[in-house]
């Protein structure tokens, strides 16, 4: 790809931008090959072929479309792909119909943890569009340790159990060998005095300072471990991942062992995939966005289309909804179902911060 194609600014004339449109949308439709001839009809530039095809050897000499060995027609290459994903691409409206399932989810959605409605999107939005659906849940930093309780379990363990402001849970197994009965109730005293009712934020502060010779000196360290851990977990970004094998419903588009090679990655590896997802769908300025991802990490050749969208909340950091498809899709329909996803579940946790 050529420097000036990924900072969008190749100044292309607008008959140029209608071409190459026209010639990715065609490719993603029907794999195949784009000749002046179809161009003439189906774009209706009101000129000549010879004229479409200088235009197209100009856009061929800009790096944004090749020749193939099987055809006189173009196909877009990963330069063109990304210029008109950058500088060309606009979602088309959905559908009322599709607007009000997406909507009427969200409104009867019963649960008031953030995580799990962001769960529910993931399934809902793979099963809608029959494309593997990924999602970040935003982190909680902000939010506030709303419980934190200490059970007594068998064998010298207790589970500790900390919900936030938002919904969240985390839990933990500590093992009490060296803690007295007397000791658990001074535990208990600490977690309500010193965290709950607290930020994370705060609550990760006292913990760090943590004075083990003070009045909580009977509290074993290990424990004082396990506590920051769950409260760690709180604050973290949770990530979902929905209809991976949605992907073998595309082998016709991509070759079999590549998609084989994406799914058992996203199995084995998840938390090495998620990075990537995220590192690729937040780290960018823009809330909406599609482009290509490497089937492998380091890899500089997309074989896989993400659509993905940002949503930010009023309380929370930012979270991440998106699509993960072959190169072969209706980009603008499925740019729109994200963004009309994105912006109901967006609505739906800011009404959760505002009730809570």
């Amino acid at each position: 790809m050529t420097e000036s194609a990924k900072r969008g600014d190749l100044m292309l004339t607008e008959r140029q931008k209608i071409i190459l449109k026209e010639i990715i949308v065609n490719y993603a439709v029907t794999g195949h090959a784009v000749g002046s001839k179809y161009l003439q009809q189906a774009a209706e530039l009101g000129v000549s072929s010879a004229t479409i095809r200088n235009e197209m050897s100009e856009l061929e000499g800009l790096g944004l479309i090749e020749k193939t060995h099987l055809s006189s027609g173009r196909i877009p290459s990963l330069a063109g792909f990304h210029y008109y994903f950058e500088n060309i691409l606009e979602p088309v409206n959905v559908s009322k119909e599709l607007r009000f399932k997406i909507r009427t989810f969200m409104e009867r959605a019963e649960s008031k943890q953030i995580d799990e409605i962001i769960r529910k999107s993931t399934e809902l939005l793979s099963k809608m569009t029959d494309y593997m659906s990924v999602s970040f849940s935003p982190e909680a930093i902000s939010s506030q340790i709303a419980d934190f309780r200490v059970v007594t379990l068998q064998h010298k363990r207790v589970m500790l159990i900390a919900t936030d402001s938002f919904g969240r849970i985390s839990e933990r197994v500590a093992s009490v060998d060296t803690i007295s009965p007397e000791s658990l109730k001074i535990l208990t005293q600490m977690l309500e005095s010193e965290l709950v009712g607290k930020t994370i934020k705060k609550a990760l502060e006292f913990l760090d300072n943590f004075d083990s010779e003070g009045k909580y000196q009977a509290i074993d360290e290990f424990v004082r471990e396990d506590i920051e851990q769950i409260i760690n977990d709180l604050a973290s970004d949770h990530y979902y991942i929905e209809g991976e094998y949605n992907l073998l419903n595309y082998v016709h588009d991509e070759s079999p062992d590549t998609v084989k090679e994406m799914i058992t990655f996203v199995n084995s590896k998840s938390d090495d995939f998620m990075k990537l997802i995220k590192k690729i769908g937040l780290t960018r300025g823009e809330t909406t966005q599609i482009q290509f991802i490497p089937r492998i990490v380091d890899t500089d050749n997309g074989d896989f289309i993400l659509v993905s969208a940002r949503f930010d909340t009023k309380h929370l950091q930012s979270g991440l909804l998106a699509l993960l498809g072959p190169q072969m899709m209706p980009y603008s329909k499925m740019l729109a179902i994200v963004s009309t996803f994105r912006d109901e579940l967006q609505k739906r946790i800011n009404n959760i911060e505002e009730m809570d």
